[in-house]
């Protein structure tokens, strides 16, 4: 054979090989782009999705405008962007196992994430809402007084640490927290349901939880009067007339039987921090953070069965060591309505 001749062969050939490697991907594409809801039963699809296949279809229905491409060739269609992502927020994976997993590369993989994420939280008023209705806040007391029958409460707040990679650039070390790793410190404030009712996810890690609170629009609705009734908190905070916090030094009876039913009914937010950092376990971002906030908060709201742990989170709250002069029980006004409050309900 000529030269010419062995050069046709091998353009073939390779022509040949090329034929293979589309059918093989397109071949996986549809494999592996099926619909989830038909691919798993239920108990696997809340395992891999975090959400029952009622409540993913729910969530299509309220973000798929944002998220349709039709102008796009090959693009992936509402159902399989929103697969994609819940899929990286509830596996810890990198994008690119996640893209391998979903079939598509890491790059669609990253953009598909970002969009799903920006519809979800452009829908966060359907999903994360303070309780401010008469009805809502009746709700909320009656629900936290069957606790430990702690009157008037309307939420339980606390700070946790969301880890982070390093952020770079010259402000780097702010986001080193106490335990010596890179972290956003995070406001979140829940309801005796557990369901997430405000939350603010753009501080560094070094930042004092009682600084976040000071500098947020919740402290501002309620010193204007927009919110009523009264948030449960940790000694991190000062104690507010619409902020109580435990008694340092219980002396009476009345203060100790006080600083139970606080500490027994705050701890709701405990528990749905860590039912949250069980689901969603990731180095995260501050919309990635909000988004799944609301993920949580449908799960609850729509009664979806709890998937098995795959993994323990310890629920980081790292203690305020030195707290500012100006900060806990500096309240005069708060301190003093507390000492009625124990009067009031704990006295006998």
């Amino acid at each position: 054979m000529d030269a010419l001749g062995v050069l046709e062969l091998a353009q073939e050939e390779a022509e040949e090989g090329r034929n293979r490697a589309v059918r093989r991907r397109a071949l996986r594409i549809f494999e592996d782009r099926c619909n989830p809801l038909e691919k798993y039963d239920n108990t696997n699809f809340v395992r891999s999705y975090r959400l029952s296949k009622e409540s993913f279809r729910w969530l299509l229905n309220l973000v798929q405008d944002d998220l349709d491409q039709p102008t796009i060739e090959n693009a992936l269609n509402p159902l399989q962007q929103l697969s994609v992502a819940l899929r990286f927020y509830a596996s810890a994976s990198f994008q690119l196992d996640v893209g391998d997993m979903c079939g598509v590369s890491q790059a669609t993989c990253c953009k598909v994430i970002h969009r799903v994420t920006a519809a979800i939280c452009a829908k966060k008023m359907h999903l994360l809402h303070f309780p401010d209705s008469p009805e809502e806040r009746r709700a909320a007391t009656e629900g936290f007084y069957a606790i430990s029958r702690f009157p008037g409460v309307i939420g339980a707040i606390d700070g946790s640490h969301v880890a982070i990679v390093n952020p770079g650039g010259p402000n780097a070390l702010r986001y080193m927290n106490r335990k010596g790793y890179y972290s956003l410190n995070c406001q979140f404030v829940c309801d005796h349901l557990l369901l997430f009712t405000n939350v603010v996810a753009r501080w560094y890690g070094s930042a004092h939880d009682s600084r976040i609170f000071e500098e947020s629009r919740l402290l501002e609705k309620f010193q204007r009067g927009e919110y009523h009734g009264i948030l449960l908190g940790d000694p991190a905070y000062t104690c507010r007339t619409f902020m109580l916090t435990p008694v340092r030094i219980p002396v009476t009876a009345a203060e100790r039987r006080y600083n139970r039913a606080n500490r027994s009914t705050w701890g709701v937010i405990k528990r749905a921090l860590g039912m949250w950092k069980r689901d969603f376990l990731l180095e995260h971002n501050m919309a990635i953070i909000v988004a799944t906030v609301c993920l949580h908060n449908l799960a609850r709201r729509r009664n979806d069965p709890l998937p098995e742990p795959d993994h323990d989170v310890p629920c980081e709250n790292l203690p305020e060591p030195n707290q500012r002069p100006n900060t806990v029980e500096a309240d005069l006004r708060g301190t003093t309505f507390r000492q009625r409050f124990i009067l009031e309900h704990f006295n006998q």
